[in-house]
């Protein structure tokens, strides 16, 4: 670790391949899951195919954006205290 131009810590190297798996991580298993949850339930749906599309849209912006956004918030708070 380095000292940046603005004052704080550069984190390259280990901590930084660990906190970009764990945001990686989340992000495919959020995409895993949104589409766990479309061949689960939305495409066995009798509904019409705009809706169910809709449906898709909607559940894999929100599923996997959730997720992700965890794996994000998990990476910086385990940075924060110096555990990665």
């Amino acid at each position: 670790m380095t000292t940046s131009v603005w004052g704080g810590i550069d984190r390259t190297g280990p901590e930084r391949v660990v906190s970009g798996m764990i945001e990686t991580g989340s992000l495919l298993f959020g995409l895993g899951f949104s589409l766990l949850v479309y061949f689960s339930s939305i495409r066995k749906a009798e509904i019409p195919w705009f809706k169910k599309a809709f449906y898709f849209l909607i559940s894999f912006i929100g599923i996997t954006g959730m997720v992700f956004l965890s794996g994000i918030l998990v990476a910086h708070a385990l940075r924060k205290r110096g555990w990665l």
